[in-house]
């Protein structure tokens, strides 16, 4: 344990992230204790009476195989989980009513349970093999990942989209494999991984940064088969189109009515503009202007740069400010750029900005401790603890282009 000490004290980067997180989550854990509970709501979702929503919700949804008709969004490859998840918990003969009420039963709970320890144990497995370092560190990094915010966020909500990720870090993985079965599965990975939360699709720019066209043609072609052969079980091409109908409307809808946890790009616009009270300006329609043209210039320099841990960072940061739906869970995704980071052997003074932002966005600030309110100012407005991840989430999009840039003059200048 000395030894391991002794280690991460040499590489200062590593010292000063786990000994903040670690740090920042005894004060968390701490001051919910102290709180009875009541502080939870200042870091994960507000509404407290209706935890692991996503998951029992989806999983009433699925039930008579008509789950577009209720207005739903996800694409068929996860009803198509819940359903499998239905036949294996829920008897013909009980009858429910809504999400809640599934967990009241031994069945659907179990279903839970074990879909929850699958992901941990996956999780485990994946990172073990991604992750650079002694396993002592690689133990440390997962323990830390699975209490911070983003990851504590997801499970809470039930949502699926740690299915996605799993999936995602199945494709990172085996990516580069010599092993043509692993290579495949990996390419597959990525197809699902899409089929289920759409835009980890653009995971497919690092093929396309690599030359890989034969693994591109592999990975549409099964990301097609995933995406729409398991609209044949919720009846067909009719329900193709009410799909679409619905992520048009009840997507937006709900997009536009809920504030809470927001990590989208757009929504914090909208939040400094309804926060300095500039509602009457042009400065919300200015800011999505801006918006784009930083979307634009991350595809471009992901793309340009040759530093691996840059391109991974700006992919998943687009995948996380992009989508109109994307909330806290959705920062899951910035462990792996997290893992290249850490791993990194090459450390310049600028890897202090992406330090300081990592922590603020992965791991429960402090600060937010001190906001009080009921459970309607947690839902219809930014929270503290939400405050500082979408701003670090913003700030290190900008780093990263300013990153490239930079690096990219200092090149031409020593030509």
């Amino acid at each position: 344990m000395t030894s391991f000490i002794e280690k991460i004290k040499n590489n200062k980067i590593k010292f000063i992230f786990y000994f903040t997180a670690v740090l920042f989550l005894i004060f968390f854990f701490a001051s919910i204790m102290l709180s009875h509970g009541n502080l939870m709501k200042n870091y994960l979702f507000a509404n407290q009476e209706n935890t692991f929503m996503d998951f029992f919700n989806s999983m009433y949804d699925v039930i008579g195989l008509r789950p577009y008709e209720k207005g739903v969004i996800y694409p068929p490859l996860c009803y198509l989980i819940y359903y499998a998840l239905i036949l294996f918990s829920t008897p013909e003969q009980l009858a429910v009513e809504n999400g809640e009420m599934l967990k009241t039963f031994q069945g659907p709970m179990v279903s839970f349970m074990l879909y929850s320890i699958i992901i941990v144990l996956s999780f485990v497995f994946l990172t073990l093999k991604m992750k650079k370092g002694s396993n002592k560190e690689k133990y440390l990094f997962i323990t830390l990942m699975m209490f911070s915010i983003p990851f504590l966020f997801a499970f809470e909500r039930g949502n699926i989209i740690l299915v996605s990720f799993i999936l995602l870090l199945v494709f990172m993985c085996f990516k580069d494999s010599e092993n043509k079965v692993l290579r495949e599965i990996a390419l597959i990975g990525l197809a699902a991984s899409a089929a289920i939360k759409i835009y980890p699709a653009i995971f497919g720019l690092i093929l396309v940064k690599e030359k890989r066209w034969l693994d591109i043609f592999r990975v549409i072609t099964y990301g097609l088969i995933l995406f729409v052969l398991p609209f044949l079980f919720f009846g067909g091409l009719e329900t193709f189109k009410l799909f679409f109908y619905n992520i048009l409307h009840t997507s937006n809808e709900f997009s536009t009515t809920v504030v809470a946890n927001k990590m989208n790009f757009v929504a914090y616009i909208d939040f400094l503009v309804r926060g300095f009270h500039l509602g009457d300006t042009d400065l919300g329609f200015i800011g999505r202007i801006c918006v784009i043209i930083l979307v634009v210039a991350s595809i471009i320099n992901l793309l340009r740069t040759d530093n691996n841990f840059i391109r991974i960072l700006l992919l998943t940061l687009l995948m996380i400010g992009i989508p109109g739906i994307s909330f806290t869970y959705a920062v899951v995704f910035l462990s792996i750029p997290l893992i290249y980071f850490l791993d990194s052997k090459e450390k310049r003074k600028i890897d202090y900005l992406y330090l300081v932002l990592f922590i603020l966005i992965m791991f429960p600030c402090p600060f937010a401790i001190l906001e009080r309110g009921d459970i309607a100012h947690f839902y219809y407005t930014f929270s503290t603890s939400s405050t500082i991840m979408a701003t670090a989430i913003v700030a290190m999009t900008l780093l990263a282009n300013i990153d490239v840039f930079a690096s990219k003059g200092k090149k031409k200048l020593q030509k």
